[in-house]
């Protein structure tokens, strides 16, 4: 219920002087017209008074249409104030000045003033309002005639408590708009905590699917180190011979850095940091880790990369774990596909304003009723303990927040195809 209250009173703040502007045109207009109906009256001053409507509604609804799309809202706000208390004062003067029922009127300035300005702002309005008043009561004062200026304390009394009324209101809308503002923030700074934590368990999770494969990858060139180094220390040796041992022992180091460096960079957790990179070169990094994984299976990697692709601006960890995220699931559907050798492939585009990537598979495909859900979190079809559900939303939210956007088609060869796309900078357009 608190919460509703807050909201409500924030949609009230935020349109406050909008909607003012609108009940003051609506007002404007019947008055122009009840001007006009009534022009006969010795009391008003026709057709300046008709005019003064006229420009008052012409004014509220400039500002509320116009204006409000070209000026700061603080400053439309000042120029409300300034242009409702001076036509306003037109329509008091050509209605009988100091005689005239129109004096409520002065409440529209007030109103606005209180909504939108400051303190000083509103006290400014509210004092700069009396003396107004006072002005079309200046010979009462100075003959001295009690009972016109009693009628002039009534209505600064009116006033007076209207805008008490109307300023508790405001400061009191602002300060639970501060408020709903505040909660807000600290739930954008939350959701974005708990983003970041469940896009690195997704990493640690996709890592923990590469640990079989690695060890294996790890074993071949560490076996080779031992039996050259076993082969260098069993007895005397040429330097010819022990020459090449150690080539063959630095290269499978080598290897292992390369792996080692490749799972390293795939893990750290890095911050929304984004710089200017070559998606191919990323993108390679990915498929030597996949391709690891898929040794031993009849499963083929294709690879397809645009010469001369723009750099982009990208979070790398953010874009690998993409792309990984896309293989891995391309190599689990067509796992699915038991008949003949699956197939994934991948490809990059430079198109006239953005950067293509695609990911297709020769898998089962994914059911046309599945399209859209397969973006919801934790829906999945793969059995239970293989998937959470988490992959395809994750990817999606990295790319929107790259101001890009993925979709899935059908592929080429059956299966399904995901589409990638990223915006390229003004400076490679």
């Amino acid at each position: 219920m608190a919460g509703r209250a807050i909201l409500q009173s924030v949609k009230r703040e935020r349109l406050g002087t909008g909607l003012l502007s609108m009940d003051s045109a609506a007002f404007s207009l019947m008055m122009a017209i009840a001007a006009y109906l009534g022009r006969e009256n010795p009391d008003f001053i026709y057709p300046e008074i008709l005019w003064s409507f006229v420009a008052l509604l012409g004014f509220n609804l400039i500002n509320f249409t116009v204006l409000s799309k070209r000026i700061p809202a603080f400053t439309r706000a000042r120029l409300a104030v300034l242009a409702n208390t001076a036509l306003v004062t037109g329509v008091i003067h050509y209605s009988g000045g100091p005689y005239s029922y129109f004096w409520v009127m002065y409440l529209l300035p007030i109103f606005t003033a209180a909504l939108a300005l400051e303190g000083g702002g509103i006290f400014t309005t509210v004092f700069g309002i009396f003396a107004l008043l006072g002005f079309f009561y200046r010979d009462s004062f100075r003959m001295g005639l009690w009972v016109e200026i009693l009628e002039w304390a009534i209505k600064v009394l009116t006033l007076l408590t209207a805008a008490g009324v109307m300023v508790r209101v405001a400061f009191n809308e602002r300060r639970l708009a501060r408020k709903l503002m505040a909660e807000r923030e600290k739930a954008a700074q939350e959701h974005l905590a708990a983003r970041e934590k469940i896009q690195h368990m997704d990493r640690l999770a996709t890592l923990g699917t590469l640990a079989a494969s690695l060890t294996h990858e790890l074993k071949g060139p560490l076996t080779s180190i031992i039996g050259f180094t076993d082969l260098a220390l069993e007895g005397p040796s040429t330097r010819d011979s022990l020459g090449e041992s150690m080539r063959y022992i630095d290269k499978a180091a080598r290897r292992c850095k390369t792996v080692i460096d490749d799972m390293l960079s795939f893990a750290r957790h890095q911050q929304g940091d984004r710089k200017v990179a070559d998606l191919n070169a990323l993108i390679k990094e990915c498929v030597r880790l996949k391709n690891s994984d898929l040794q031993g299976s009849e499963i083929q990697l294709d690879e397809e990369y645009a010469e001369n692709l723009p750099h982009i601006s990208v979070n790398p960890a953010e874009f690998q774990q993409v792309i990984f995220n896309l293989l891995t699931n391309a190599e689990q559907a067509v796992r699915v596909n038991r008949e003949g050798g699956g197939l994934i492939r991948i490809r990059t585009q430079d198109a006239a304003r953005s950067v293509l990537v695609s990911v297709e598979d020769n898998g089962p495909g994914i059911p046309e009723n599945n399209l859209d859900k397969i973006w919801e979190p934790f829906f999945t079809t793969k059995p239970a303990g293989v998937g959470t559900g988490l992959g395809l939303p994750i990817c999606r939210q990295i790319v929107e927040n790259h101001s890009g956007r993925i979709w899935v088609e059908p592929g080429s060869e059956s299966g399904a195809a995901f589409r990638l796309e990223f915006p390229k900078s003004p400076a490679v357009q």
